[in-house]
Protein backbone atom coordinates (compact mmCIF):
# COMPACT_ATOMS: atom_id res chain seq x y z
CA UNK A 1 0.00 0.00 0.00
CA UNK A 2 2.79 2.40 0.91
CA UNK A 3 4.57 1.62 -2.37
CA UNK A 4 1.38 2.45 -4.31
CA UNK A 5 1.09 5.80 -2.50
CA UNK A 6 4.69 6.66 -3.34
CA UNK A 7 4.18 5.68 -6.96
CA UNK A 8 1.05 7.86 -7.14
CA UNK A 9 2.89 10.80 -5.59
CA UNK A 10 5.70 10.46 -8.10
CA UNK A 11 3.26 10.33 -10.99
CA UNK A 12 1.47 13.42 -9.67
CA UNK A 13 4.79 15.26 -9.26
CA UNK A 14 5.87 14.28 -12.77
CA UNK A 15 2.55 15.37 -14.27
CA UNK A 16 2.64 18.68 -12.38
CA UNK A 17 6.24 19.32 -13.44
CA UNK A 18 5.42 18.51 -17.05
CA UNK A 19 2.39 20.83 -16.97
CA UNK A 20 4.43 23.63 -15.40
CA UNK A 21 7.20 23.23 -17.95
CA UNK A 22 4.68 23.17 -20.82
CA UNK A 23 3.03 26.33 -19.46
CA UNK A 24 6.36 28.16 -19.17
CA UNK A 25 7.33 27.15 -22.71
CA UNK A 26 3.94 28.36 -24.00
CA UNK A 27 4.30 31.70 -22.17
CA UNK A 28 7.80 32.16 -23.56
CA UNK A 29 6.63 31.36 -27.08
CA UNK A 30 3.70 33.78 -26.76
CA UNK A 31 6.01 36.48 -25.39
CA UNK A 32 8.49 36.10 -28.24
CA UNK A 33 5.70 36.05 -30.84
CA UNK A 34 4.04 39.16 -29.37
CA UNK A 35 7.31 41.08 -29.14
CA UNK A 36 8.03 40.19 -32.78
CA UNK A 37 4.54 41.37 -33.76
CA UNK A 38 4.93 44.69 -31.90
CA UNK A 39 8.33 45.29 -33.47
CA UNK A 40 6.95 44.47 -36.93
CA UNK A 41 4.08 46.93 -36.50
CA UNK A 42 6.43 49.63 -35.22
CA UNK A 43 8.88 49.11 -38.07
CA UNK A 44 6.07 49.28 -40.64
CA UNK A 45 5.58 53.02 -40.05
CA UNK A 46 7.55 54.91 -42.70
CA UNK A 47 6.95 58.63 -43.22
CA UNK A 48 8.78 60.49 -45.97
CA UNK A 49 11.19 62.93 -44.26
CA UNK A 50 10.51 66.63 -43.93
CA UNK A 51 6.90 66.91 -42.78
CA UNK A 52 7.93 68.82 -39.64
CA UNK A 53 10.60 71.42 -39.06
CA UNK A 54 12.00 73.01 -35.92
CA UNK A 55 10.49 76.25 -34.63
CA UNK A 56 12.12 78.17 -31.73
CA UNK A 57 8.82 79.27 -30.18
CA UNK A 58 6.42 76.45 -31.07
CA UNK A 59 8.82 73.50 -30.94
CA UNK A 60 7.94 72.29 -34.42
CA UNK A 61 5.62 73.26 -37.27
CA UNK A 62 4.52 71.78 -40.57
CA UNK A 63 7.00 72.40 -43.36
CA UNK A 64 5.44 74.77 -45.97
CA UNK A 65 5.24 73.25 -49.44
CA UNK A 66 6.07 69.71 -48.26
CA UNK A 67 4.37 66.69 -49.78
CA UNK A 68 4.96 63.01 -49.15
CA UNK A 69 3.49 59.69 -48.14
CA UNK A 70 3.04 57.78 -44.91
CA UNK A 71 2.99 53.99 -44.98
CA UNK A 72 1.99 51.81 -42.05
CA UNK A 73 0.73 48.29 -41.46
CA UNK A 74 -2.73 49.84 -40.99
CA UNK A 75 -2.80 52.42 -43.79
CA UNK A 76 -1.17 54.23 -46.69
CA UNK A 77 -1.79 57.96 -46.98
CA UNK A 78 -0.47 61.03 -48.80
CA UNK A 79 0.00 64.40 -47.09
CA UNK A 80 0.50 67.84 -48.57
CA UNK A 81 1.29 71.07 -46.73
CA UNK A 82 0.41 74.35 -48.46
CA UNK A 83 2.76 77.31 -48.59
CA UNK A 84 1.12 78.85 -45.49
CA UNK A 85 2.19 75.81 -43.49
CA UNK A 86 -1.03 73.89 -42.90
CA UNK A 87 -2.88 70.99 -44.49
CA UNK A 88 -5.45 71.81 -47.13
CA UNK A 89 -5.93 74.23 -49.98
CA UNK A 90 -4.25 77.59 -49.45
CA UNK A 91 -6.41 80.60 -48.71
CA UNK A 92 -5.57 84.25 -48.35
CA UNK A 93 -4.87 85.70 -44.94
CA UNK A 94 -7.02 88.51 -43.64
CA UNK A 95 -10.80 88.76 -43.70
CA UNK A 96 -12.66 86.36 -45.99
CA UNK A 97 -15.90 86.91 -47.90
CA UNK A 98 -17.10 83.58 -46.54
CA UNK A 99 -17.52 82.49 -42.95
CA UNK A 100 -14.17 81.12 -41.80
CA UNK A 101 -13.58 78.42 -39.19
CA UNK A 102 -10.09 77.58 -37.91
CA UNK A 103 -9.43 74.08 -36.55
CA UNK A 104 -6.73 73.88 -33.86
CA UNK A 105 -5.59 70.43 -32.80
CA UNK A 106 -3.07 67.61 -32.98
CA UNK A 107 -2.59 64.59 -35.27
CA UNK A 108 -6.26 63.59 -34.97
CA UNK A 109 -7.23 66.98 -36.38
CA UNK A 110 -4.43 66.91 -38.95
CA UNK A 111 -5.75 63.54 -40.13
CA UNK A 112 -2.81 61.21 -39.61
CA UNK A 113 -3.32 58.03 -41.62
CA UNK A 114 -5.88 59.33 -44.11
CA UNK A 115 -5.74 61.33 -47.31
CA UNK A 116 -6.78 64.97 -47.19
CA UNK A 117 -10.19 64.37 -48.77
CA UNK A 118 -11.00 61.90 -45.97
CA UNK A 119 -10.33 64.25 -43.03
CA UNK A 120 -13.24 65.57 -41.00
CA UNK A 121 -12.12 69.10 -41.90
CA UNK A 122 -12.78 68.44 -45.59
CA UNK A 123 -15.94 66.45 -44.85
CA UNK A 124 -17.25 69.46 -42.91
CA UNK A 125 -16.43 71.79 -45.80
CA UNK A 126 -18.29 69.54 -48.25
CA UNK A 127 -21.38 69.66 -46.06
CA UNK A 128 -21.16 73.43 -45.61
CA UNK A 129 -19.82 75.06 -48.82
CA UNK A 130 -20.64 78.53 -47.52
CA UNK A 131 -17.91 78.17 -44.88
CA UNK A 132 -14.12 77.82 -45.13
CA UNK A 133 -12.68 75.20 -42.79
CA UNK A 134 -8.95 75.71 -42.25
CA UNK A 135 -7.11 72.72 -40.79
CA UNK A 136 -4.32 73.95 -38.50
CA UNK A 137 -3.82 70.55 -36.86
CA UNK A 138 -0.17 69.67 -36.17
CA UNK A 139 0.89 66.14 -35.14
CA UNK A 140 2.11 65.97 -31.56
CA UNK A 141 0.74 69.34 -30.42
CA UNK A 142 -0.81 69.86 -27.01
CA UNK A 143 -3.15 72.66 -25.93
CA UNK A 144 -0.36 75.07 -25.02
CA UNK A 145 1.20 74.85 -28.49
CA UNK A 146 -2.22 75.29 -30.09
CA UNK A 147 -2.69 78.49 -28.09
CA UNK A 148 0.71 79.75 -29.26
CA UNK A 149 -0.09 78.77 -32.86
CA UNK A 150 -3.33 80.69 -32.59
CA UNK A 151 -1.40 83.82 -31.67
CA UNK A 152 1.59 83.31 -33.99
CA UNK A 153 -0.15 82.21 -37.18
CA UNK A 154 -3.87 81.52 -37.15
CA UNK A 155 -5.09 84.91 -35.96
CA UNK A 156 -3.80 86.52 -39.17
CA UNK A 157 -6.49 84.60 -41.08
CA UNK A 158 -9.15 86.35 -38.96
CA UNK A 159 -11.47 83.36 -38.47
CA UNK A 160 -15.00 83.93 -37.30
CA UNK A 161 -14.82 80.81 -35.16
CA UNK A 162 -12.00 78.84 -33.57
CA UNK A 163 -12.60 75.15 -32.93
CA UNK A 164 -10.15 73.94 -30.29
CA UNK A 165 -9.95 70.13 -30.51
CA UNK A 166 -8.98 68.68 -27.16
CA UNK A 167 -7.74 65.10 -27.44
CA UNK A 168 -8.79 63.36 -24.25
CA UNK A 169 -6.00 60.78 -24.44
CA UNK A 170 -2.97 62.88 -23.43
CA UNK A 171 -3.35 66.65 -23.92
CA UNK A 172 -3.88 67.38 -20.24
CA UNK A 173 -0.66 65.49 -19.41
CA UNK A 174 1.51 66.92 -22.23
CA UNK A 175 0.60 70.50 -21.25
CA UNK A 176 2.78 70.08 -18.16
CA UNK A 177 5.80 68.67 -19.98
CA UNK A 178 8.81 70.09 -21.79
CA UNK A 179 8.95 66.89 -23.89
CA UNK A 180 5.61 65.24 -24.82
CA UNK A 181 4.97 61.63 -23.90
CA UNK A 182 5.03 60.34 -27.47
CA UNK A 183 7.19 62.87 -29.34
CA UNK A 184 10.98 63.02 -29.17
CA UNK A 185 11.19 66.80 -29.49
CA UNK A 186 11.20 69.54 -26.87
CA UNK A 187 8.27 71.93 -26.69
CA UNK A 188 7.26 75.15 -24.93
CA UNK A 189 5.00 74.92 -21.92
CA UNK A 190 3.28 77.23 -19.44
CA UNK A 191 3.67 77.45 -15.71
CA UNK A 192 0.73 78.70 -13.69
CA UNK A 193 1.74 81.47 -11.28
CA UNK A 194 0.10 82.17 -7.93
CA UNK A 195 -2.10 84.88 -9.36
CA UNK A 196 -3.46 82.48 -11.96
CA UNK A 197 -1.45 83.95 -14.82
CA UNK A 198 0.39 81.85 -17.37
CA UNK A 199 4.14 82.22 -17.81
CA UNK A 200 5.71 80.71 -20.92
CA UNK A 201 8.71 78.41 -20.31
CA UNK A 202 11.37 76.65 -22.40
CA UNK A 203 11.53 79.35 -25.10
CA UNK A 204 13.50 79.41 -27.26
CA UNK A 205 12.82 75.70 -27.49
CA UNK A 206 15.98 73.54 -27.57
CA UNK A 207 16.53 72.02 -31.00
CA UNK A 208 17.45 68.42 -31.71
CA UNK A 209 16.00 65.12 -30.61
CA UNK A 210 14.88 64.75 -27.02
CA UNK A 211 13.92 61.71 -24.99
CA UNK A 212 10.18 61.02 -24.98
CA UNK A 213 8.01 58.20 -23.59
CA UNK A 214 6.39 56.08 -26.27
CA UNK A 215 4.79 53.10 -24.53
CA UNK A 216 1.08 53.29 -23.72
CA UNK A 217 1.76 51.66 -20.36
CA UNK A 218 3.99 54.62 -19.52
CA UNK A 219 1.07 56.99 -20.03
CA UNK A 220 -0.98 54.91 -17.62
CA UNK A 221 1.85 54.95 -15.09
CA UNK A 222 2.05 58.75 -15.38
CA UNK A 223 -1.70 59.06 -14.89
CA UNK A 224 -2.25 56.46 -12.16
CA UNK A 225 1.17 55.93 -10.64
CA UNK A 226 1.55 52.66 -8.75
CA UNK A 227 -2.11 52.54 -7.73
CA UNK A 228 -3.26 51.01 -11.00
CA UNK A 229 -0.60 48.30 -10.96
CA UNK A 230 -2.06 46.88 -7.78
CA UNK A 231 -5.47 46.49 -9.43
CA UNK A 232 -4.29 45.03 -12.76
CA UNK A 233 -3.03 41.69 -13.99
CA UNK A 234 0.47 41.38 -12.41
CA UNK A 235 1.78 39.63 -15.54
CA UNK A 236 1.32 42.90 -17.46
CA UNK A 237 4.34 44.29 -15.63
CA UNK A 238 6.50 41.36 -16.71
CA UNK A 239 5.21 39.96 -20.00
CA UNK A 240 4.22 42.27 -22.84
CA UNK A 241 2.25 39.36 -24.35
CA UNK A 242 -0.13 39.42 -21.37
CA UNK A 243 -1.39 42.76 -22.67
CA UNK A 244 -2.80 40.85 -25.64
CA UNK A 245 -5.19 39.15 -23.21
CA UNK A 246 -6.10 42.58 -21.86
CA UNK A 247 -7.27 43.45 -25.38
CA UNK A 248 -9.13 40.20 -26.03
CA UNK A 249 -10.78 39.64 -22.65
CA UNK A 250 -13.29 41.94 -20.94
CA UNK A 251 -11.68 44.66 -18.87
CA UNK A 252 -11.52 43.93 -15.14
CA UNK A 253 -13.97 45.75 -12.95
CA UNK A 254 -12.43 48.85 -11.40
CA UNK A 255 -14.24 50.50 -8.55
CA UNK A 256 -15.36 53.81 -10.04
CA UNK A 257 -15.05 55.88 -6.88
CA UNK A 258 -11.54 54.55 -6.23
CA UNK A 259 -10.37 55.34 -9.78
CA UNK A 260 -11.88 58.82 -9.63
CA UNK A 261 -10.24 59.37 -6.26
CA UNK A 262 -6.83 58.51 -7.73
CA UNK A 263 -7.38 60.83 -10.71
CA UNK A 264 -8.74 63.65 -8.55
CA UNK A 265 -5.61 63.52 -6.41
CA UNK A 266 -3.03 63.08 -9.19
CA UNK A 267 -4.33 65.56 -11.79
CA UNK A 268 -4.84 68.68 -9.67
CA UNK A 269 -2.14 70.79 -11.32
CA UNK A 270 -2.93 69.41 -14.79
CA UNK A 271 -6.58 70.45 -14.46
CA UNK A 272 -5.69 73.91 -13.18
CA UNK A 273 -3.25 74.50 -16.03
CA UNK A 274 -5.66 73.32 -18.72
CA UNK A 275 -8.43 75.52 -17.31
CA UNK A 276 -6.08 78.53 -17.37
CA UNK A 277 -5.05 77.91 -20.99
CA UNK A 278 -8.68 77.57 -22.05
CA UNK A 279 -9.54 80.76 -20.15
CA UNK A 280 -6.79 82.77 -21.85
CA UNK A 281 -7.67 81.36 -25.27
CA UNK A 282 -11.26 82.45 -24.71
CA UNK A 283 -10.16 85.95 -23.71
CA UNK A 284 -7.75 86.21 -26.65
CA UNK A 285 -10.45 85.05 -29.07
CA UNK A 286 -13.01 87.48 -27.70
CA UNK A 287 -10.47 90.30 -28.04
CA UNK A 288 -10.29 89.48 -31.75
CA UNK A 289 -14.04 89.69 -32.13
CA UNK A 290 -14.21 85.94 -32.79
CA UNK A 291 -15.72 82.99 -30.95
CA UNK A 292 -14.17 79.89 -29.41
CA UNK A 293 -15.74 76.45 -29.15
CA UNK A 294 -14.18 73.37 -27.55
CA UNK A 295 -14.43 69.97 -29.24
CA UNK A 296 -13.74 66.83 -27.18
CA UNK A 297 -12.11 64.05 -29.22
CA UNK A 298 -11.89 60.52 -27.77
CA UNK A 299 -9.16 57.96 -28.23
CA UNK A 300 -9.86 54.40 -29.33
CA UNK A 301 -10.04 52.93 -25.83
CA UNK A 302 -12.73 55.42 -24.75
CA UNK A 303 -15.02 54.22 -27.53
CA UNK A 304 -14.18 50.52 -27.79
CA UNK A 305 -13.16 49.62 -24.19
CA UNK A 306 -15.20 51.84 -21.85
CA UNK A 307 -14.09 50.00 -18.69
CA UNK A 308 -10.35 50.26 -19.41
CA UNK A 309 -8.08 52.49 -17.28
CA UNK A 310 -7.41 54.69 -20.33
CA UNK A 311 -11.14 55.16 -20.96
CA UNK A 312 -11.80 56.00 -17.30
CA UNK A 313 -9.02 58.58 -17.44
CA UNK A 314 -10.45 60.10 -20.64
CA UNK A 315 -13.91 60.32 -19.12
CA UNK A 316 -12.45 62.06 -16.08
CA UNK A 317 -10.83 64.66 -18.36
CA UNK A 318 -14.01 64.95 -20.44
CA UNK A 319 -16.22 65.71 -17.43
CA UNK A 320 -13.72 68.22 -16.11
CA UNK A 321 -13.58 70.12 -19.42
CA UNK A 322 -17.36 70.18 -19.70
CA UNK A 323 -17.59 71.70 -16.24
CA UNK A 324 -14.76 74.19 -16.78
CA UNK A 325 -16.23 75.31 -20.11
CA UNK A 326 -19.68 75.79 -18.57
CA UNK A 327 -18.18 77.95 -15.82
CA UNK A 328 -16.59 80.15 -18.51
CA UNK A 329 -19.66 80.25 -20.73
CA UNK A 330 -17.79 78.48 -23.53
CA UNK A 331 -19.55 76.25 -26.02
CA UNK A 332 -18.43 72.60 -26.01
CA UNK A 333 -19.16 69.96 -28.63
CA UNK A 334 -18.71 66.55 -27.03
CA UNK A 335 -17.78 63.99 -29.70
CA UNK A 336 -16.75 61.33 -27.18
CA UNK A 337 -20.04 60.30 -25.54
CA UNK A 338 -22.18 60.10 -28.69
CA UNK A 339 -19.38 58.32 -30.56
CA UNK A 340 -19.30 55.67 -27.84
CA UNK A 341 -23.09 55.28 -27.97
CA UNK A 342 -23.04 54.88 -31.75
CA UNK A 343 -20.30 52.29 -31.47
CA UNK A 344 -22.23 50.25 -28.90
CA UNK A 345 -25.37 50.26 -31.02
CA UNK A 346 -23.53 49.32 -34.24
CA UNK A 347 -21.76 46.19 -35.45
CA UNK A 348 -18.23 47.08 -34.19
CA UNK A 349 -17.49 49.59 -36.98
CA UNK A 350 -13.88 50.24 -38.05
CA UNK A 351 -13.50 53.80 -36.82
CA UNK A 352 -9.92 53.40 -35.58
CA UNK A 353 -6.79 51.90 -37.10
CA UNK A 354 -6.44 48.77 -34.93
CA UNK A 355 -2.70 49.01 -34.21
CA UNK A 356 -1.94 52.67 -34.81
CA UNK A 357 -5.01 54.13 -33.09
CA UNK A 358 -5.95 57.18 -35.20
CA UNK A 359 -9.31 57.60 -36.93
CA UNK A 360 -9.96 55.77 -40.20
CA UNK A 361 -11.84 57.52 -43.03
CA UNK A 362 -15.07 56.15 -41.49
CA UNK A 363 -14.03 57.53 -38.13
CA UNK A 364 -13.47 60.96 -39.67
CA UNK A 365 -16.93 60.81 -41.22
CA UNK A 366 -18.50 60.06 -37.84
CA UNK A 367 -16.62 62.96 -36.23
CA UNK A 368 -17.74 65.28 -39.05
CA UNK A 369 -21.38 64.22 -38.62
CA UNK A 370 -21.33 64.65 -34.84
CA UNK A 371 -19.46 67.94 -35.06
CA UNK A 372 -21.88 69.29 -37.64
CA UNK A 373 -24.83 68.32 -35.46
CA UNK A 374 -23.23 69.88 -32.39
CA UNK A 375 -22.53 73.16 -34.15
CA UNK A 376 -26.04 73.28 -35.62
CA UNK A 377 -27.51 72.88 -32.14
CA UNK A 378 -25.24 75.64 -30.86
CA UNK A 379 -26.38 78.08 -33.53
Amino acid sequence: MRTAHLRGARLWFLASTTLLFSTLVSLLAAELAWRWYEQTISASSVLDPGLLRYHPRLGWVLNPGWRGSHRHHDFSADYQVNYFGFRGQPVSSGRSDRRRVALLGDSFTFGLGVNEAETFAVRMAEQDPATEYLNFGVPGYSTDQEYLLQQEVVSSFQPDLYLLFLYLGNDIIDNMLSVPLQVEQAKPFYRLEEGGQLRLQNVPVPSGQASGVVAESSLESVVYGTELARMQNPLSRILSSSRLLDRLLPDPHFEGTKIQGILDARLVEQRRLLAAIIREMGEYTAGQGSRLALVLLPGMSYVTRPASPSALFQDHVRLFILGAAADRGLVTVDIAAPMRERYKSGDKPDWFFPNEGHYTHDGHQVVADLLRRGLDLWR
